[in-house]
């Protein structure tokens, strides 16, 4: 590994934070494994800032959302037990490292869910808004076609 892809120490109000050269990184095109083991080094830095700083008090949950292309999930939902969420128009598998601490696998739920129409409702006339009707929709979301499988 060149220098370049060492850690970087930035003293910043008497706190010293840890940072890779990331863009270098993907500018490069160095191995994804490059990448993957900077950043599992910059959380054990976050893991050793927080115990070395006993005033920052965690309160709650931590989540590192990482987002991926459809493609990739079927690869991801095989790796271990996941718990499925979804939050909006995101589907995520969530992997809990206990004490709040989750990992959450995000992608569209539109690639790997169905949208479909349960009803219709009337939604009535507002201010430069006449009164129309309007789709009530849920998400179907297959096991197959999470795992890639054709259903």
């Amino acid at each position: 590994m060149s220098t370049q892809n060492q850690p970087v120490a930035v003293p910043m109000q008497g706190l010293t934070y840890v940072t890779y050269a990331f863009n270098r990184l993907r500018a490069q095109k160095e191995p994804i494994m490059s990448t993957q083991n900077a950043h599992a080094d910059s959380l054990r830095a976050l893991a050793a800032f927080l115990e070395s700083q006993p005033d920052i008090k965690v309160r709650g949950g931590m989540t590192l959302n990482l987002f991926i292309d459809a493609d990739d999930l079927p690869r991801y939902a095989r790796m271990t037990n996941w718990m499925k969420h979804y939050v909006g128009n995101w589907f995520a598998l969530a992997k809990d490292f206990g004490n709040g601490v989750t990992l959450d696998i995000n992608v569209q739920r539109e690639k790997v869910c169905r949208k479909i129409v349960t009803g219709t409702r009337i939604v009535p006339a507002r201010e430069a808004e006449p009164e129309h009707e309007e789709s009530i929709t849920d998400w179907v979301c297959d096991e197959t076609s999470i795992l890639g499988m054709k259903a």
